[in-house]
């Protein structure tokens, strides 16, 4: 079996939580206070879910960076903190994540670096 495609990767719950348990279990702990700076902590909390990657294609292409939203046939779905902590079952106690803001340089890299 061949290198799984990027999109894959890139967004798949699995791979998240695979990351975070590798970063954990190499004791990386300078990459997690990064990453707990950058207010993405919450994503420790993702389940290992296994999910094909017709269907991380299909939420990639109609997921809109500036609004945060997903385009779908019976409308508009707003992607914010509260929809992640209702579908992951994180806490809400947990720092949200920022949104997306276009005159900041660090922003616009993280969109260029998933959208290339």
């Amino acid at each position: 079996m061949g290198k799984p495609k990027l999109l894959e990767t890139r967004f798949s719950p699995c791979y998240i939580a695979d990351l975070f348990k590798d970063l954990e279990t190499n004791q990386a702990q300078a990459k997690l206070d990064e990453i707990e700076a950058m207010r993405f902590g919450f994503l420790k909390l993702v389940p290992k879910w296994h999910v094909k990657q017709g269907i991380m294609v299909m939420l990639a292409k109609t997921y809109d960076t500036e609004t945060s939203t997903l385009s779908v046939d019976h409308g508009i779905i707003r992607i914010g903190p509260e929809l992640f902590q209702c579908v992951f079952g994180i806490p809400p106690d947990v720092d949200d994540f920022p949104p997306f803001d276009g005159g900041n340089a660090a922003h616009v890299l993280i969109k260029e670096d998933f959208t290339s």
